[in-house]
């Protein structure tokens, strides 16, 4: 796992309602692209949900 990818989780699990994807690109300050690609292989690997 990548640290983007890993930061993306910490900042998904740190909020009990959960993230708006728009503003975990903003959090994390990458590109909505990259933000994408991140939360797919987050979902793929079954480390979140949607």
């Amino acid at each position: 796992m990548s640290d983007q990818e890993e930061e993306a989780l910490k900042v998904i699990q740190s909020s009990r309602q959960g993230v708006l994807q728009s503003d975990l690109w903003k959090e994390l300050e990458i590109d909505s692209r990259k933000c994408s690609r991140i939360v797919k292989r987050l979902l793929d690997a079954g480390l979140i949900e949607r």
